[in-house]
């Protein structure tokens, strides 16, 4: 019994060992340098890469790892540096890698040398005026400013067109033209965010296309926007084994950030319900259609008949005066024998 007690307590302390170790393995990253990055015209870098991701030199001459531990990554606070990644390789958040036509090793060394440049401090030589100096000014710039990360969205057009149909506004197409990440929107009060094939949804990136669709009571649109997108976070790894010779590393990394927000569209003043559906019953007809008199009905047609003589009698037709003759004829006959029955 005592036997089988020690191997299981023995097997408890290995099971215990094995699950931090791991865990250590995981924190403890590996940093190396294998070559060099050329570029022409902009020169060459070594090629650092820390847990298999690209990174980059802070110290220019310190030791380059070698297959070096180094210690988890920890936050480096510098906005500078922070800006020199961000407009830098790989993000390129103000579009110079574009402005300059360049290769992405080319936008790599220049950032490698910009970092270079801002830490050691050394003076750029104003006089050159290459591509790559041009584009190590247009970084250091970017550090002096501490240039914040941005992100900018913009709907266009900001104030939509909008057409009544069936009950419903319906707005002209809208277009997510600049915003970085994904969008999720969540229209409540009948309100539908369709996009130009007529589907539904409720997510949108850049350079989608998309319509809204309103009940005709509301006054304006109202929808909740969840946005989600990627900050650049500078990070530092120190080797495990601090002799001051070795290279610092640098390497930028993407968090996910969430901010909520509401865009507001205003729509357009209408009538009341009832007075707007007397007025599409009221549409204007065709020209055939307008031609062609109301019909009335017998109660309010209008009299006809002979003017009124001022009474409440019976007005003189015809027939009573073919009446009243006879009854002439008749007694200027009866007048007539009496007279000659007297002569």
């Amino acid at each position: 019994m005592s036997r089988k007690l020690l191997l299981a307590v023995g097997f408890l302390l290995l099971y215990s060992t094995l699950l931090v170790f791991p865990a250590k393995a995981q924190e403890t990253m590996i940093g190396t340098a294998q070559g060099d990055i050329y570029a022409p015209g902009a020169g060459s870098i070594p090629n650092i890469t820390v847990g298999g991701e690209a990174a980059y030199s802070m110290f220019a001459n310190a030791s380059l790892p070698d297959n070096t531990a180094f210690q988890p990554a920890q936050a480096y606070e510098d906005a500078g540096v922070e800006a020199i990644l961000y407009a830098g390789y790989p993000f390129d958040s103000l579009g110079l890698q574009k402005k300059y036509g360049v290769s992405d090793d080319f936008a790599r060394v220049v950032t490698q040398q910009a970092i270079w440049f801002y830490i050691e401090g050394w003076p750029i030589d104003s006089m050159e005026d290459s591509v790559r100096i041009r584009y190590i000014k247009d970084l250091l710039q970017a550090a002096e400013a501490q240039l914040p990360q941005e992100h900018p969205v913009s709907v266009v057009p900001e104030s939509p067109s909008f057409q009544h149909q069936g009950g419903f506004y319906r707005s002209e197409t809208l277009t997510l033209k600049q915003a970085e990440g994904t969008f999720t929107v969540q229209p409540d009060n009948g309100v539908k965010v369709l996009l130009e094939d007529g589907t539904a949804t409720t997510t949108l990136r850049q350079g989608d296309r998309f319509i809204l669709l309103a009940p005709d009571d509301l006054t304006e649109i109202s929808l909740n926007v969840t946005h989600r997108f990627s900050d650049i976070v500078p990070v530092s790894y120190r080797p495990e084994t601090e002799d001051h010779q070795t290279d610092h590393l640098l390497q930028a990394q993407e968090h996910v950030q969430t901010r909520s927000g509401v865009w507001r569209f205003a729509l357009p003043e209408t009538p009341s319900s009832s007075t707007q559906a007397l007025f599409e019953e009221s549409a204007p007809m065709s020209s055939e259609t307008e031609l062609i008199p109301s019909s009335t009905s017998a109660e309010t047609m209008p009299q006809t008949g002979s003017p009124s003589t001022g009474g409440t009698g019976m007005p003189i037709t015809a027939a009573a005066l073919l009446g009243l003759c006879w009854v002439a004829v008749g007694l200027a006959c009866l007048g007539k024998q009496t007279r000659n029955g007297r002569q």
